[in-house]
């Protein structure tokens, strides 16, 4: 009985009645008393100071849970924007953007920019995506032709150490941009 005491709320009685009638509703011999009992029948009456001290214990543990559910979900939305950052900061913009309008100036661009650039500082390979930003952010002012002599010294550097794909990726990749490049020089 003890089992099953612990196992019900005091705050649902009646299912505590209940499983305590089921057990104990079937005819039983009691050998030291030398009596056969045909029917228990278990009343359960919870003084009103237990039942509201067990209620007040109940809304704490769901609060409580509330809470930590709440946590959890802005851990995973924070996640969630750090990889937003990581991968595509306009993205990230657009999102802030969309849910509030208001919050926007020409400085949260210029904020955006340092926050991604701050949680891109954390990132894996960090050293290889500055390093594509450098490359991107000088060979930007360069002449086509310089652009296409140093494209070809990376493919060549990197055919030397056996890294004949990514060689003709990139190759292919300069191809794409300078034909971009040239047909909106012609228009």
């Amino acid at each position: 009985m003890t089992e099953l005491a612990a196992a019900c709320s005091i705050l649902s009685h009646a299912e505590l009645e209940y499983r305590a009638n089921a057990l104990l509703g079937r005819p039983a011999d009691l050998a030291d008393a030398s009596v056969r009992v045909q029917w228990v029948a278990v009343h359960i009456h919870a003084r009103p100071e237990d039942l509201l001290d067990a209620q007040t214990r109940e809304r704490l543990r769901a609060k409580a849970r509330v809470a930590q559910e709440e946590q959890q979900l802005r851990v995973a939305q924070y996640v969630g924007f750090r990889d937003l950052l990581r991968e595509d900061p306009t993205i990230a913009l657009a999102q802030l953007l969309l849910e509030n309008p208001a919050a926007f100036s020409p400085q949260t661009v210029n904020t955006m920019g340092e926050i991604a650039r701050q949680v891109a500082s954390h990132a894996p390979g960090t050293a290889w995506v500055e390093t594509a930003r450098l490359l991107e952010k000088s060979f930007g002012g360069l002449p086509s032709d310089a652009q296409q002599f140093i494209v070809d010294r990376l493919c060549t550097v990197l055919i030397e150490f056996g890294a004949k794909e990514p060689a003709e990726r990139l190759r292919m990749v300069h191809r794409v941009t300078e034909a971009g490049a040239d047909r909106e020089t012609d228009t």
